[in-house]
């Protein structure tokens, strides 16, 4: 098992994920002036493909999709769709942006909890999804701190940092896969 590889793939999704959540509200304020019911309208929406997600689409590709292959095109795909948000010059077209996000984090978030359980024996899962947990908490601590230089600097660096950031965290992800991949038909040849 590589756990130190997986604890910061988990690490640097939250810090992205931690970014985008914690500035979107005030980039809707900035550039576009939103009220708060408003946005709040928009939190809403992600809430309802949010529930989809993991009531529906987690279910059904859990049935026919390992997590690896998930994670292989679920957290790239959230690194593409978190950025997107800043096309839009109508806040409402960013309404059609977002259940992309919640898709793909709704998929990413249940799948990478597996992967990391299955990087632990029986006896040791609790202290590995606890372990998990704290890097996961550790990436929600640092973007408001780093985010709020950025965003006096731009509305728009505190989201694409968290772009930014999930694509290393896919990078991270796509580097242990090829590790492990590379360790298996080592071990084959033995």
């Amino acid at each position: 098992p590589n756990l130190r590889g997986i604890f910061s793939v988990s690490l640097l999704l939250s810090l992205g994920f931690a970014f985008f959540t914690q500035f979107f509200a005030v980039y809707l304020m900035q550039r576009f002036k939103m009220p708060e019911k408003d946005i709040g309208l928009i939190f809403a929406w992600v809430g309802v493909w949010l529930v989809f997600t993991q009531g529906v689409t987690v279910r059904r590709l859990s049935r026919s999709v390992s997590p690896q292959t998930v994670l292989r095109y679920s957290i790239l795909l959230l690194s593409i769709s978190v950025p997107l948000v800043l096309i839009p010059d109508n806040p409402w077209a960013v309404m059609w942006i977002n259940p992309f996000i919640a898709t793909f984090q709704g998929v990413t978030s249940p799948n990478l909890t597996t992967v990391v359980s299955g990087q632990a024996s029986v006896e040791e899962q609790g202290e590995i999804l606890g372990i998990n947990q704290s890097m996961i908490s550790v990436g929600q601590l640092a973007p408001p701190l780093i985010a709020g230089y950025l965003n006096s600097l731009n509305g728009a660096f505190p989201i694409l940092a968290g772009g930014i950031t999930i694509f290393f965290g896919w990078v991270a992800y796509i580097s242990l896969q090829l590790k492990t991949a590379k360790r298996g038909s080592h071990e084959k040849e033995k």
